[in-house]
């Protein structure tokens, strides 16, 4: 039986960014596409380093 994670190809680590990405966008509301590229490019600049780091930390191990 599939999930919906494998229909769409994501893994449990692909939710550190996406939770934390949806969290930024609730509540917000856009007129244009270039407005949603832009609140998403400012989700991007404005998280720190450490982010990033822990997401790439709980990747499994090869």
């Amino acid at each position: 039986m599939s999930t919906v994670t494998s229909l769409f190809g994501l893994a449990p680590t692909d939710y550190h960014l996406f939770c934390s990405l949806q969290n930024f966008l609730n509540g917000k509301t856009f007129n244009s596409e270039k407005q949603v590229n832009r609140a998403v490019e400012n989700f991007f600049q404005s998280e720190p380093i450490t982010f990033y780091k822990e997401g790439i930390d709980k990747l499994p191990g090869r």
